[in-house]
């Protein structure tokens, strides 16, 4: 028979941490809206119906990193609308915000400037549906001035021409 001993278990050990790790849990990196408004201004007149908050904006590679990015989280085009006309009412500049798998400072720059009149506009929470709209001559395709250049093994023929 075995005896009960005080030691702790390898099981006992793993819970405890699991424990731990999550009591203190804190998602790192994201300041709310209502958080943020007690250190710096939030900014003036924002929709109030769409997500804001500041967060760390760091690109895959981890070149490009810059702190207190404020982001929005629009939920439909609508409300991409609302965060555009906003911007430009008051002076802001919006950025897609997607997976950030890009080495080219297009985004946000190394250096942080202008981030403080700057919203990123998260892409990748609601926005994650693209719908074509016209097919007609007005819709994206290649230019004659392209196609000039293609192989001549490459045919181009619209779906409206025989």
């Amino acid at each position: 028979m075995s005896q009960k001993s005080d030691q702790l278990t390898r099981r006992g050990m793993l819970r405890a941490t699991a424990a731990a790790l999550g009591a203190s849990w804190i998602p790192i990196g994201i300041v709310s809206r209502a958080h943020a408004a007690g250190g710096a201004s939030t900014p003036p007149d924002f929709p109030a119906n769409i997500e804001l908050y500041r967060k760390v904006y760091e690109n895959w590679a981890g070149e490009i990193r810059v702190d207190d990015v404020w982001t929005c989280v629009p939920r439909s085009p609508a409300q991409v609308v609302a965060v555009v006309n906003w911007a430009h009412a008051h002076g802001w500049v919006v950025r897609p915000r997607g997976f950030k798998h890009g080495w080219a400072p297009l985004t946000v720059t190394t250096q942080g400037t202008g981030v403080d009149t700057m919203m990123l506009v998260d892409t990748t929470r609601h926005l994650t549906a693209m719908k074509i709209l016209s097919t007609g001559p007005g819709a994206a395709g290649a230019s004659r001035p392209v196609r000039r250049w293609m192989p001549s093994w490459l045919t181009w023929k619209r779906r409206d021409s025989a």
